[in-house]
């Protein structure tokens, strides 16, 4: 998984990129040099999903377990030692506390695809930052309030659900009555409550 960092406070575009077959750090490597900045230690999985999010300087990652994270690149290079020229250190990532209103994961919808052994496919964000989704091997998109981390709505696409809003559709079209843009039937409503 790859994605550039660039916000208003660090405009030196970076680059973000994890491995998808083990559990190694994310690198972020600073433009247009490519010089290792970063190694952050953010899952303990796999990360197969990065998703920035210019507008609060975050990115928002998903491991191949399903769980989400939300966190911020700390700007300049982290070394270990005297600073000139050793190594760069692995660190854990720096929790957004300014810009979320949750104090633990525990309180979000964030382990929502670990709970249902869903594998994230794809993360994409608003351009404003406010909001991210979140597909998954379930044939589900999971829409998520950035600032608290709850789930907002749960789409269904899978094929089984495709064809009951398709069903429904032939059957109104049926008795005449046109598709109404302001009809709810094929929303996919709130996110159920966690068995």
């Amino acid at each position: 998984a790859a994605c550039w960092l660039q916000t208003a406070a660090a405009p030196t575009p970076r680059v973000a990129l994890a491995a998808a077959d083990e559990a190694a750090p994310i690198r972020v490597y600073a433009a247009p040099t490519f010089a290792l900045v970063a190694k952050l230690r953010v899952h303990a999985s796999p990360i197969v999903a990065l998703c920035p999010l210019p507008p609060l300087g975050l990115v928002v990652s998903a491991d191949a377990r399903g769980v989400l994270e939300c966190w911020r690149c700390a700007d300049g290079p982290r070394r270990g030692g005297d600073g000139k020229g050793a190594a760069v250190s692995e660190v854990p990532a720096e929790a957004p506390g300014d810009a979320v209103a949750y104090r633990s994961k525990l309180d979000t919808d964030l382990y929502a695809l670990a709970k249902t052994r869903a594998g994230p496919c794809r993360i994409s964000a608003s351009s404003d930052g406010a909001r991210f989704a979140v597909t998954a091997s379930d044939a589900t998109i999971r829409i998520f309030e950035t600032r608290t981390g709850r789930c907002l709505r749960l789409l269904d696409e899978s094929a089984a659900a495709i064809d009951a809003r398709r069903g429904a559709w032939l059957l109104r079209s049926a008795r005449g009555a046109p598709p109404d843009a302001s009809d709810d039937s094929d929303d996919a409503g709130p996110m159920p409550e966690p068995a």
